[in-house]
């Protein structure tokens, strides 16, 4: 109900005299009055009683706040709880994306780390380390299968000459020309491995028990390394000696096979290079095969 300053005002003043009225009434009430006196004194508490009631109805006072969230802003808040989670699993996206390309890379420079320890940086062909393992391998599928196998100590012939003459470039050259070749003339179950420097290590598996026919592979690696290698202007020629192992008949590990394997390439190059020697057990000496 609209009501003046003014009425506000004398509405609070005759509250605060009938309240004091109706105090004084108590206060006489207490002592000795006539039957008279006490129906005036409690018809003046019931008008200030009665003001109150009044007062209390024209100014009921601020109604108590509302704490339940309008309509409006259940909509707001609902609104920026979507876009937080929207955010956070973008967030989340893109910390898993981050961290499978670094998954990635490790791998990836875990295979690089384990090919670098395992092959020749310069060819890429299996090291010492890697030979050792496939020879084990090569051993082991032989001793199953009762087949033979063959190890090829190969040196290049002459090539200190070209690698000092003509620089460590041209050498580098003919060396990773070589190792393709090499790999070419083999099989995917045989093995083509660098020692260091000019010497080359293969391992033939499943080998037949006849030589010559063993023989048609090696004259085949002999040529392909004989043929010349182009380098700027000029043509790399090299050629190659070999010495050859079987086994069983000329050891039972891969250590003495490749001793003998390096005994019988010496031979070869006491012969005159450029042709291959295989190793016999028990002999003084070595026939010299050459196709």
């Amino acid at each position: 109900m609209p009501s003046s300053p003014c009425l506000k005002l004398t509405l609070l003043v005759l509250s605060l005299l009938v309240f004091a009225g109706g105090a004084m009434a108590l206060d006489v009430w207490r002592i000795d009055a006539s039957g008279a006196e006490r129906l005036s004194l409690l018809a003046l508490l019931g008008c200030s009683l009665l003001l109150a009631w009044l007062i209390g109805r024209l100014f009921p006072g601020a109604p108590p706040a509302d704490v339940r969230p309008r309509r409006g802003d259940d909509t707001a808040d609902m609104a920026r709880a979507v876009e937080h989670f929207l955010r956070e699993r973008e967030r989340i996206e893109a910390d898993r994306a981050e961290l499978r390309i670094v998954k990635e890379q490790l791998a990836e420079q875990n295979m690089r780390m384990r090919h670098m320890a395992h092959h020749d940086a310069l060819t890429g062909l299996p090291n010492r380390a890697l030979l050792d393992d496939r020879l084990k391998q090569a051993i082991a599928h032989a001793q199953r299968h009762r087949s033979r196998l063959t190890v090829a100590f190969i040196d290049l012939d002459n090539f200190k000459l070209i690698n000092d003459s003509l620089g460590h470039d041209a050498g580098d050259a003919l060396l990773k020309a070589v190792a393709q070749r090499m790999q070419a003339c083999v099989r995917g179950s045989d093995t083509v491995a660098r020692l260091g420097g000019d010497e080359f290590v293969l391992v033939l598996c499943d080998q037949p028990e006849q030589p010559q026919l063993v023989a048609g592979t090696l004259g085949q690696i002999r040529d392909a390394i004989a043929q010349a290698v182009p380098f700027g202007e000029r043509l790399l020629r090299v050629t190659c000696s070999m010495g050859l192992a079987t086994y069983p008949a000329d050891g039972a590990d891969g250590a003495t096979l490749m001793m003998h394997a390096d005994v019988a390439m010496y031979r070869a190059k006491a012969l005159g290079r450029n042709n291959f020697q295989f190793y016999y057990a028990g002999t003084a000496s070595m026939a010299r095969t050459s196709s």
